[in-house]
Parts: structure tokens; sequence; C-alpha cells
């Protein structure tokens, strides 16, 4: 079965997306001739007998479906930028930094703030460097087996 598409109206890119949702039972060859339109001809994987109509009518609505999920695509794309952008920030927040000032450009060179610059690697305001042995050494397992 041959369908051809005028390229005005139905992009490549809806054409290749509807093309691509029925690549797990047909074989799909795409061409386009000089007019510019383009042709999907579509072939079963397996000897089957298919109703042609009711395949052309389920390709004709993905490729709509197709056109509309890029339409909105590009309408929405910068609101969609926007609330991702805002997403990340909000995980985030500290990793936002203003420009850095004179003093602190080795810190902004490597990737760090003032705040980071000056911490120390051995401070450990939530305990959470506890060496396992202190935890959990030999006296904590004494206590549990009494």
């Amino acid at each position: 079965m041959k369908l051809s598409f005028d390229k005005k109206l139905y992009p490549l890119d809806a054409v290749l997306g509807a093309s691509f949702t029925f690549i797990d039972k047909f074989y799909l060859l795409l061409d386009m001739d000089d007019q510019g339109k383009i042709t999907v001809k579509i072939e079963p994987k397996q000897d089957v007998d298919v109703d042609e109509k009711a395949l052309q009518g389920e390709f004709q609505n993905e490729l709509l479906n197709q056109v509309m999920r890029i339409k909105t695509a590009k309408k929405m794309g910068d609101l969609r930028d926007m609330i991702i952008e805002r997403a990340l920030i909000g995980a985030a927040p500290s990793l936002i930094t203003a420009a850095p000032a004179a003093g602190d450009l080795a810190a902004a060179e490597a990737g760090l703030s003032a705040e980071e610059e000056n911490l120390d690697f051995l401070d450990d305001p939530l305990g959470i460097a506890v060496p396992w042995e202190e935890k959990y050494g030999k006296e904590k397992q004494e206590e549990k087996k009494e």
C-alpha cells in the first residue's frame, strides 16, 4: 500500500513520527518527489491479510497526532523550558551563583562559592563522618549481645 502526503501540510518530522509507530508490524519506505509529496510504502512483515482501509485510517490518524504534537511543542516550547528551569532551580538553589568578587576568583574558577571555599573537610556538623568502627565497633556488638 502507498500513501502520499503534501510536505506543506504534513511536515517530514510528522510523517517520520507516524511511520515510527508502525515499524513493529510493517516495513515502511519513505520517499519524496520533486513536487514536495512524501510517499510512504507500507508492507506487512508477515503474510497476513491486512485491512488496507483500516490501516490507512490508522496511519492518517497517527499522522494528524504527530502534526498536533509538533505544533504544540513549538507553541509551548518557551513555557516548557521555563518550567524545567524553575524546577531545576527549585531543586538546587545553592547552585545559582552571582558574579564572583575579585577576591573569589580562584574559588569561582574551581567552581566553588565563597562559602564552599572556606569549608574545612574535617568539619562535620551533622556527625555523618563517624568511622564505622566507632559507630558499630566491638563495644556496640557486646552491648547487643547482652
